[in-house]
């Protein structure tokens, strides 16, 4: 089988581009100034800093975006990269670069879901706001605790689908693959009909049941009956 991976390319070419990267650059100084901001604050606080989960988060952000900041300066100044243009007359690696490329995308798309996590810590000031961060961080052990739960229940209809459709089925080939499957259907996405025609009837209807019947709408009140 042939895999085909597309690559992002970087450039500057037009003044747009040329702007882009200043203000990258100024997003890298205000970044470098609160780094060393948040260093001397710890330094003054000591260990006791890393006890709130907010600095602590944070600091996980702060490391990660200068992981992806070096990892956009090594593919931008990557000898394959920046001779594209010229005639190729031996071997190159591009799978080994696009892997670097996707790891850089994958690393910045979690960066950025840190950002958006961090930003419920400014709503703690806005009382009606705050409200829901209060109530998230106050019902924080017993979600976790109802999480797990849930991860066993998921995993025991996942290896119930590889089980029964597994050998029919793409969706339920691997346990991996089945355990996504099942995530899905807890999101209301699912063919019924695939379930039947890949296995009895009564098969199906049970596994299918059962699933809605445990997860959607037991699941869902539970965590209703948690927050409030």
């Amino acid at each position: 089988s042939i895999e085909l991976n597309s690559l992002r390319l970087d450039d500057p070419v037009t003044t747009t581009d040329y702007v882009r990267i200043g203000l990258e650059i100024c997003v890298l100084v205000y970044s470098l100034h609160y780094t060393f901001s948040q260093i001397k604050e710890i330094r003054e606080v000591g260990p006791r800093g890393f006890t709130n989960f907010w600095n602590t988060m944070d600091l996980l952000r702060q490391a990660l975006f200068y992981v992806c900041a070096f990892q956009y300066v090594v593919l931008l100044n990557d000898d394959l990269r920046r001779n594209l243009s010229l005639p190729i007359v031996k071997f190159q690696n591009f799978a080994a670069l696009a892997k670097r490329e996707e790891l850089y995308s994958t690393m910045s798309a979690f960066n950025v879901l840190l950002i958006i996590l961090i930003m419920f810590k400014f709503l703690l000031v806005f009382p009606k706001m705050g409200l829901f961060v209060h109530t998230i961080s106050g019902a924080g052990k017993d979600l976790a605790n109802f999480m797990m739960l849930m991860l066993v229940i998921l995993f025991g209809f996942a290896v119930m689908g590889h089980l029964m459709l597994g050998h029919v089925l793409e969706d339920y080939r691997t346990l991996l693959d089945s355990m996504q499957a099942v995530m899905y259907m807890a999101l209301g996405e699912f063919d019924f009909p695939s379930l039947v025609s890949a296995s009895s009837p009564v098969a199906a209807s049970m596994y299918f049941y059962s699933f809605v019947a445990v997860v959607p709408i037991v699941a869902l009140n539970m965590v209703i009956a948690i927050i409030f």
